[in-house]
C-alpha cells in the first residue's frame, strides 16, 4: 500500500478504447491529418468521448533534486515563481509544496485552476498576480495561459514564459521571455517565432558583441541577491554619470598636469625628468593651458565665490562677502530694479578690503573686472 500523504504526487490515467479515426495510425508527424486535429483543444473533449473502460495506470512524476534550491534563488533574486500547468489542482498543490513555490498556509489564496481565475472579477486577478509571492494554476488550457501573461505584462512586470508544448505557444510568444525546452516537440519552438533567418541573425550578428562583453567583464558573483532593475531605469544613473564626471576629470587633469610639468620643470614632486635633456619653460605654462581654459577656469572660481559660502568644503565665507542666487549673478545688469537688494563689503587677499556706497557695485567691482577682462581678452583672441 501507498501512503496516503503520496496520493497527490500522483497521477492517474485512465485507460480506455474507442474508435480513433485519423489518430488510428496518428504517429506524431506534423503532416499527418490526426496532427491538425490535436492542435485545436476544441476537439479533445470529442476525442476522449465513449470510450470503453479498460483500467487505471497510476505513476509518479517528482521534481529533480535541484528544482527547490533554483526556486529558492529565484525567491532571493526578486523573481516570483508561478506554476501554470494541466495537471489535476490537487497534484499541482503538492509538487508546489514540495519545491518551495507555496506553502501550507498559501494553498487556499494562491492555488486556482484556470477556469476558476478567469471567472473572478479583473480587479481580484489583479490583486492575486500582484500581491502573491507565488501561485499555482491547474487544470489550465493555453488561452489561459495567455490570459496570466497578458495581465502580468500590463501590471508592467517583465515576464518569463516556459513551455515544452506546441500548446505553450502563444504564451510563449506573448511573453517578454519566451523560452521553448524539450526535445520532443519541435513545433513548440518554430509556433514561438523562432524562425532560421531569426536564429542566423542572433548567432551572427547580435551575439557578437554581448558575447565580447561577458568575456571581459568579470563576473557578478553576488547578481542573484540584487532586486531585478526596474524596466524604465536609465542605463546610465545620476549616480553612474557623476561617477564618470569625476573620473573622466582627475584622469584628464592628471594627464594634463603630467605633460605640463615636463615642459615646466627638471623635478617635480621628487620625480628626476632631466634624464632626457629636456629644457624646461615658463612659457609653457601659457602652452599648456590655452587662454580660453585658463578663462573658463577663473570664470568657474569667481560664480563659485558669488554663490556659495562653502564650495567643496572649501570655506569661503571668511572674507564677508554675500552670497548671491545664480539668477541674480546671470542678470546682475538689473541690479538697480531689485527691491531691498543689499551686499556687504568683503576683504581681499592682500589684507585690503572693498567697500562701496551703491549696492549694485558689488558685481563690478575687484574679483568681477578680471572676470570680464579675461572674457574679453579671449573674445579678441
Amino acid at each position: 500500500m501507498l501512503p496516503a500523504s503520496t496520493f497527490p504526487l500522483w497521477r492517474a490515467l485512465y485507460l480506455g478504447k474507442t474508435e480513433l479515426g485519423p489518430l488510428s495510425d496518428y504517429n506524431g508527424d506534423p503532416k499527418h491529418p490526426g496532427h491538425k486535429v490535436l492542435q485545436e483543444p476544441a476537439n479533445y473533449e470529442a476525442v476522449e468521448s465513449d470510450l470503453t473502460f479498460l483500467g487505471l495506470v497510476g505513476l509518479q512524476d517528482p521534481p529533480r533534486p535541484e528544482v527547490k534550491g533554483a526556486i529558492s534563488e529565484c525567491r532571493q533574486a526578486g523573481i516570483r515563481v508561478m506554476v501554470i500547468t494541466g495537471d489535476n489542482k490537487k497534484t499541482a498543490e503538492a509538487i508546489c509544496q514540495k519545491i518551495g513555490v507555496l506553502t501550507a498556509s498559501d494553498v487556499e489564496s494562491s492555488s486556482f485552476t484556470g477556469s476558476e481565475f478567469v471567472s473572478l472579477p479583473r480587479s481580484k486577478q489583479i490583486s492575486i498576480l500582484k500581491e502573491s509571492r507565488g501561485c499555482v494554476f491547474s487544470r489550465a488550457e493555453p488561452r489561459h495561459k495567455q490570459d496570466i501573461v497578458r495581465l502580468l505584462k500590463e501590471l508592467g512586470e517583465i515576464t518569463a514564459m516556459t513551455g515544452d508544448g506546441v500548446n505553450d505557444a502563444p504564451a510563449l510568444k506573448l511573453a517578454d521571455i519566451g523560452v521553448a525546452m524539450g526535445i520532443s516537440e519541435p513545433d513548440s519552438c518554430a509556433a514561438a517565432g523562432l524562425i532560421p533567418v531569426q536564429l542566423l541573425w542572433v548567432n551572427l550578428v547580435t551575439d557578437g558583441p554581448p558575447a565580447t562583453a561577458l568575456g571581459f567583464n568579470k563576473p557578478d558573483l553576488g547578481i542573484m541577491n540584487k532586486p531585478p532593475r526596474k524596466s524604465d531605469e536609465m542605463l546610465i544613473s545620476t549616480w553612474v554619470f557623476f561617477r564618470y564626471l569625476v573620473v573622466g576629470m582627475y584622469v584628464g587633469f592628471a594627464t594634463v598636469g603630467v605633460f605640463c610639468s615636463w615642459f615646466m620643470h627638471h623635478n617635480f614632486m621628487g620625480i628626476d625628468s632631466s634624464k632626457d635633456s629636456h629644457t624646461p619653460s615658463k612659457q609653457s605654462e601659457h602652452a599648456c593651458l590655452p587662454l580660453w581654459a585658463r578663462c573658463l577656469l577663473q570664470v568657474g572660481v569667481f560664480c563659485s565665490w558669488f554663490m556659495y559660502d562653502n564650495f567643496m568644503g572649501i570655506d569661503l565665507s571668511k572674507d564677508g562677502h554675500t552670497p548671491v542666487t545664480y539668477n541674480q549673478l546671470t542678470h546682475w545688469q538689473s541690479c538697480s530694479e531689485w527691491e531691498g537688494f543689499k551686499a556687504s563689503g568683503y576683504s581681499t587677499s592682500n589684507g585690503g578690503h572693498v567697500t562701496f556706497d551703491n549696492p549694485c557695485d558689488y558685481f563690478t567691482v575687484s574679483k568681477p573686472i578680471r572676470t570680464q577682462r579675461c572674457t574679453a581678452r579671449s573674445q579678441h583672441r
